[in-house]
Order: C-alpha cells, then sequence, then structure tokens
C-alpha cells in the first residue's frame, strides 16, 4: 500500500491478522480505515482473518471502511450478489460483505469473464468514477477508482513577506 505523504495517514498494525492484509487510518472529520487484501486462490483462513480486522473497527462504532484486492472468488455474479455454484470461499464472502454493509464497486472483469479484484466499502458515495485499466501479468484489467475523501494534507504553510519580488509572484502562481 503506498499513500502520499501529502496525506494524514498512519499504518494500523493493530488491525493485522495471520491473513495477506495491511491496513491504514486517514483521519479528517471523519475516519477512513483502508486496507489491501489479497486471499490466495486456495486460502481457507483469509476471509475470516479480514472478518476479525472488520470486526475490530466495528466495535468502535461506525466508520468508513474501504478495502481493495484480489479476492480470488470467481463464482460470485456480483450484480445479484448470489452464486450459484454454492462454493463456502463465496458464500463466506458474500457473507462478509452483509454482515459489515460492503457494497463491492468493480463491476467489469479483471481476469477473463471473472471480476476478481475488489474494491468493497461502506461508503459507496465516495466513489466519483469506476473503470478499468489495462492489466500487468496475468490479470485482463485492474480497477482504477476515483474516489473523494477530501482529506487534509500536510502542507507547510507559505510564507510570504508584506513586499513581493518576481520570485515570490512565480511561487504565489504556482502554489494557486
Amino acid at each position: 500500500m503506498a499513500i502520499k505523504n501529502c496525506i494524514n495517514s498512519s499504518m494500523q498494525t493493530d488491525l493485522y491478522t495471520d491473513g495477506e492484509l495491511i491496513w491504514a487510518i486517514m483521519k479528517n472529520k471523519t475516519t477512513l480505515y483502508v486496507c489491501s487484501f489479497y486471499r490466495p486462490p486456495t486460502d481457507e483462513t483469509g476471509l475470516t482473518n479480514l472478518w476479525n480486522s472488520i470486526s475490530r473497527i466495528s466495535q468502535n462504532g461506525k466508520h468508513n471502511i474501504w478495502i481493495a484486492g484480489d479476492f480470488n472468488c470467481p463464482k460470485i455474479i456480483w450484480t445479484s450478489l448470489t452464486c450459484p455454484e454454492n462454493d463456502k470461499t463465496s458464500i463466506d464472502l458474500l457473507d462478509l460483505t452483509k454482515d459489515f454493509h460492503l457494497h463491492q464497486a468493480v463491476q467489469e472483469p479483471t481476469r477473463e469473464k471473472n471480476i476478481l479484484e475488489l474494491s468493497l466499502t461502506t461508503n459507496p458515495s465516495l466513489i466519483e468514477s469506476m473503470h478499468t485499466i489495462p492489466g500487468i501479468s496475468a490479470y485482463d484489467s485492474i480497477p482504477f477508482l476515483n474516489i473523494n475523501i477530501n482529506l487534509p494534507r500536510n502542507i507547510p504553510p507559505t510564507k510570504f513577506s508584506n513586499t513581493t519580488s518576481q520570485n515570490e509572484n512565480t511561487l504565489m502562481k504556482n502554489q494557486f
């Protein structure tokens, strides 16, 4: 996970489990928890570990949560939130989304005809747009979401004197 230095954020190691996930928190007037998650295709504990992490957040009240990653659950039909093949892992993921009121934002296939890369959020109003971009490695495409989180930035204040020089005028134009 990469977060620009100018965004107020911190890692949340207390949310880590044995699964392949990493958490960060971004704070403004509200709190946004962000998770990068990977579940290998044969893994049977990853979703339980993710459920445990999310439940720790939920114990402290309602927060905005954003989880993105490769869930490797190709059998889910996201438009109807169903799994016709009665696959346990897929059903567990659907239960997780229902238990924590998570909306799945990716609607375009990321690998062949499957949506493996997911973006789950408790607040779908954060999504400004979603599209896929050409993939790398084994993926046909990668979801790209524009989200609006309006977080404060750690930008140091610029000092201006009462008199302005040509350089300071140029600086002001570039700052604003």
